[in-house]
This record gives structure tokens, C-alpha cells and sequence, in this order.
């Protein structure tokens, strides 16, 4: 039999001890502790939030639908952004390189944002205005929402909430009613213009780090073609800053955080506070026009060949 004396047991114990806690941390660390979710999501629903992995939002989805199938294009970095209808409009998920979900948006369709022809149409306006209202409710619980009127019109306003880390955010922007009515309506109701549109023109929510560190990986491309297209949407993501914090949206490129590269010309138009176009060309592609627009228009902008694109979708092609 071996001898112990109360040194050497001392020294097995500490040593012991020392194992058991490398242990613990090997084991720690191998299994990532979880996050915590974000305390925003759309709809109420717990797999239509920011920071979820695309596939499980997908999947949950499907099981209890309340947007219709994704389709999917490609972004820089392995990321993608991918779109699907829902009921008052089109939702569309920006999805990083690590295929989690960094950026979420609930666009509506503008003709849903004021007043109705027929009782049909205003039931379901009447839904989805209910729906949203509770989404505003459920967010205030978490955060007092930043409500910044418009410097354009009255009644117009951009709501604005985040959680206490600064790692979720969410955010809503509101026209006037007055703006998405009939002309006649309008000259008949100039009350309305105190008023907030029955839909908000979007509804965001966001993981903040995560979207900012995807946006980090996104080089502008080689490629004259993709180099126009990436800096119209980067112009898209700049007039969405500036109308958060204005309310209305820039009529010229001097007042965005942005930057045109070589060779890309941008021209602005019909920026109001109900949306704004842009028409894109670059010196290495003669005849080639990249068309943009956002919101409400009077007139949609065209490519060269006449194609106008969705709200919020570039276009290019040859003349």
C-alpha cells in the first residue's frame, strides 16, 4: 500500500481541481453557450425575428404559414436576400455568409396605406392595421419607441426601438393618410394630413452587430455591371438612414453617407416624403441603365429597354 502524507494530498486534490475546471471550459466553450433572442419579432411570431438561422425561419414557416415560399438571390460575402409575400405586402430577409438572418423588412403595398373602395379591401386593410398596432404595442414593452416627425408633412413619423444592449433594434415609418388618398379625397379632406396612413410604409427589425459586421465583408464588386447594381442598393440603405432621421427622403446625393465609385453616375428623382427614384449608369457601359425606386412615385423610372422594376428591386438592361 502506497503512503500518503496530507502533502501529496493536498497536491492531488489541487490537482484535481485544476482538471475538473479545464474541463468544465473545454466543455463550455465546445458547446456555445446560446444568445439571447431578440425580444423583436414580426407578427408575434418566435421564428420571424432577427439573429435566427434561415433555415429554421424557413421550416417554422412552413409549418404555420403567414408568408408565402422565399426566393432567394445572391449578395457578396455568401450572403443572400430573400423575399416572399405576405399579407400586406412583400417581406424581405437579408441573410449573412453564416446563413442567419441579420435584417428583416415587412414592405407594404401602397395602395393598402389609406382609404378603401369597397368593404373588402377595407377589411383586410383593417387587419393588417391591427396587426401592426399590436407589433408597435409589443415593442414598447421592450424599449419607449424615438418618434420623429416629419419635417415635410404633419402626421408623418418614424418610430424607432432598441433593446437595452443595443444589439436588436426595430423601427416603423409612418406618411400621412392624406398622402395615399384619391385626389379628390384629398382636396375634400385636408384633415387627413394630421393623420398617420392606416399601414406603415415598412417595418424593420434588425441585428444591429450582425448586420453591421456582413456589411463590413461587402467589397464593391469588380464588375462594372454588379458595381452599378451594388451602389444602387447601397443608395437604397443610405435613403433609409436619412428618412429614419429626417422623415422624408434625400433629393440629392450630398446629403447621404454615400458614395458613388468610378465610373458610376446616379441620378435622383421624385424624392418626396412618400418615396424617391434613381436612374444608375456607368462609363464602361455604354447603353446599359440601372433603374431604382422606393415607395410612392408619379411616375416609375425605366430602362433603357422600358423594363420598370418592383418597389425596391434593381433593374438593368440594354438599349
Amino acid at each position: 500500500m502506497d503512503n500518503f502524507t496530507p502533502s501529496s494530498m493536498r497536491v492531488l486534490v489541487r490537482r484535481g481541481i485544476a482538471a475538473a475546471l479545464l474541463s468544465f471550459l473545454a466543455c463550455r466553450e465546445a458547446r456555445q453557450e446560446p444568445e439571447i433572442p431578440s425580444p423583436f419579432t414580426l407578427y408575434g411570431r418566435p421564428e420571424l425575428r432577427a439573429g435566427i438561422d434561415y433555415a429554421e425561419m424557413v421550416e417554422a414557416s412552413k409549418r404555420a404559414p403567414v408568408v408565402g415560399a422565399f426566393e432567394c438571390e445572391a449578395l457578396p460575402a455568401g450572403g443572400k436576400r430573400c423575399s416572399a409575400t405576405v399579407a400586406p405586402g412583400v417581406l424581405i430577409a437579408t441573410v449573412d455568409g453564416k446563413e442567419r438572418v441579420v435584417h428583416m423588412k415587412v414592405e407594404t403595398d401602397p395602395k393598402l396605406r389609406g382609404l378603401q373602395l369597397n368593404q373588402h379591401a377595407e377589411y383586410h386593410v383593417s387587419l393588417a392595421k391591427g396587426h401592426f398596432e399590436l407589433m408597435r404595442d409589443a415593442w414598447s414593452v421592450v424599449d419607449k419607441p424615438d418618434a420623429i416627425p416629419s419635417e415635410v408633412e404633419r402626421g408623418a413619423a418614424t418610430f424607432h426601438w432598441a433593446d437595452a444592449d443595443s444589439r436588436w433594434s426595430a423601427g416603423m415609418w409612418y406618411q400621412t393618410l392624406h398622402t395615399y388618398n384619391l385626389p379628390i379625397w384629398r382636396s375634400s379632406m385636408p384633415r387627413l394630413r394630421d393623420s398617420l396612413a392606416y399601414l406603415p410604409d415598412s417595418a424593420v427589425i434588425a441585428d444591429d452587430v450582425g448586420l453591421r459586421e456582413f456589411m463590413n465583408l461587402l467589397g464593391p464588386p469588380a464588375d462594372p455591371l454588379e458595381r452599378l447594381r451594388f451602389d444602387l442598393e447601397m443608395l437604397a440603405s443610405a435613403q433609409s438612414e436619412y428618412h429614419a432621421a429626417k422623415g422624408s427622403f434625400a433629393s440629392t446625393l450630398d446629403g447621404l453617407i454615400f458614395i458613388a465609385g468610378d465610373g458610376v453616375s446616379i441620378e435622383l428623382r421624385d424624392a418626396s416624403s412618400a418615396g424617391w427614384a434613381a436612374v444608375g449608369t456607368h462609363s464602361a457601359l455604354p447603353g446599359t441603365t440601372c433603374v431604382l425606386f422606393s415607395g410612392r412615385v408619379p411616375a416609375p423610372p425605366r430602362t433603357g429597354g422600358g423594363v420598370t422594376p418592383g418597389p425596391g428591386k434593381v433593374v438593368c438592361d440594354r438599349r
